[in-house]
């Protein structure tokens, strides 16, 4: 789009010179790692555990110009990684395997989800679940210690984990003003596409500093992020060791 001062008479001619466009490659990754089951049988499928690493970047304005993307998706990151810490540490591994990924480019369209239900390290068909996690950080009013799942109607997945995360005193529930709308909105849904049970989980709300510079470290709760993730781990543990798999709906 080209915007012309009011100035210029209509009709008159004038010329501007453009830069040509510049195309950059940049390498990036998901980043996996597989727990291996300890079930003879159940442990040929697996649970999912994921979180998007990227964020927004920097913006042309302001004098902070960084969007650190603490809550948005740090917390998420940390969340798997002290996931996959706890799980490895259990002297009896789960029945199911666990496979946790970070994925790369939510914020650019699910593109790593995408690539990784199209590249599949495990077969699609012997993945039960996909818990996906986003913002887990700053807790809602009335909701702390609480987390709450997208798509709830979808499948069973959240009675499940609610189940397990319930026995450390955590709550996973079904938030009704966005949790359907926020359903297609994160690498979960990359899954569902694929026809597996997926949603995503998360300990807070869209608050004023959602991809803004402000979204700093220092905001977080971190005695509400911990006890959630103590939560998902029991609530993952759960739906790993259960001899029933998670189930959609049809809804």
């Amino acid at each position: 789009m080209l915007v012309a001062s009011d100035t210029n008479p209509v009709g008159k001619k004038f010329s501007i010179q453009v830069g040509a466009q510049l195309e950059v490659l940049n390498p990036v990754h998901n980043v996996v790692g597989i727990l291996r089951g300890s079930d003879p049988d159940l442990s040929q499928e697996a649970i999912v555990v994921s979180a998007h690493l990227d964020h927004i970047g920097t913006r042309s304005y302001g004098d902070d110009r960084i969007n650190n993307g603490a809550d948005d998706n740090a917390t998420g990151v940390t969340a798997v990684v002290s996931l996959a810490d706890a799980f490895a540490s259990l002297k009896t591994k789960p029945c199911r395997s666990v496979v946790f990924v970070t994925f790369w480019g939510e914020e650019k369209g699910l593109l790593g989800s995408k690539y990784f239900v199209d590249n599949p390290l495990w077969p699609l068909s012997r993945i039960v679940a996909n818990i996906n996690i986003e913002m887990v950080g700053r807790p809602e009013t009335d909701a702390r210690e609480k987390a709450w799942m997208t798509g709830w109607k979808h499948s069973n997945l959240g009675a499940m984990m609610n189940s397990g995360a319930e026995r450390v005193g955590v709550e996973i529930f079904n938030r009704n003003d966005v949790g359907e709308m926020l359903y297609s909105r994160s690498d979960n849904y990359s899954f569902v596409r694929k026809g597996v049970v997926a949603h995503s989980f998360s300990a807070g709300s869209l608050h004023a500093d959602y991809h803004q510079p402000s979204d700093e470290w220092e905001k977080l709760d971190i005695p509400h992020m911990t006890k959630v993730i103590q939560g998902l781990f029991a609530g993952a543990l759960y739906v790993a060791e259960n001899q029933v798999a998670p189930e959609t709906s049809g809804k």
